[in-house]
């Protein structure tokens, strides 16, 4: 099963999807949308070390049997938020904890990945560590994120980072399934997304596979 090293997680995506359709994407992704997601995850910043205090959101006002991943999962955002002196350092350190994800660990982060109150590096995570889990539970979650209606929001930002959670999922299940498998999910979210972007994201591995 083939695993990508951290597009991380936004910034890479977006440049990848521009640079092999050769062209901007229309609407909210534009430019001026992508601009901060970049600056947001590349640019440094000074926290507090050596632990961040993590903000009384939703990743920590969950049942007890939750607590302990969400916790990790808040400090790890702010931890690969940073710039990284060691990114396959990061990447091992996150394989580690993928291979020990249990079904009740990927459920938690596919509730938390489509929430829209828990940080959007936390959810970027979230559904990137889906991607890397190896437990076979993790392909219908996967689907389950990328299938989620987009929630109305308040901003083209917003609805961007919405965009690159499923777009994000839909490329995990990409790799994951077989041909035949994949043709059928792209098959089946281009029957049922209303979105131009995430339809055209489908199109575009449908043209991968073909």
């Amino acid at each position: 099963m083939r695993k990508s090293i951290p597009a991380f997680l936004a910034v890479a995506f977006l440049l990848y999807w521009l640079n092999e359709v050769g062209e901007p994407l229309d609407g909210p992704l534009s430019f001026g949308t992508i601009t901060p997601i970049i600056k947001r995850i590349v640019e440094p910043k000074k926290l507090p070390d050596p632990v961040e205090v993590v903000p009384q959101t939703s990743l920590t006002r969950q049942p007890a049997e939750a607590a302990t991943l969400e916790s990790w999962l808040a400090n790890e955002a702010a931890k690969v938020s940073r710039v990284d002196a060691n990114p396959a350092r990061t990447m091992t350190r996150l394989k580690h904890k993928a291979t020990r994800l249990d079904v009740q660990d990927l459920k938690v982060l596919k509730r938390l990945a489509l929430e829209k109150s828990v940080p959007q590096d936390a959810r970027f995570l979230a559904v990137f560590l889906l991607g890397l889990a190896e437990n076979g539970g993790a392909v219908a979650l996967l689907k389950e994120v990328c299938f989620a209606q987009i929630p109305a929001v308040d901003t083209d930002r917003e609805h961007a980072d919405e965009l690159i959670l499923r777009a994000q999922s839909l490329e995990s299940l990409v790799q994951r399934l077989s041909p035949n498998e994949a043709r059928s999910v792209l098959r089946d979210l281009l029957a049922r997304t209303s979105d131009p972007i995430l339809a055209r994201q489908a199109q575009y591995w449908l043209s991968k596979l073909s």
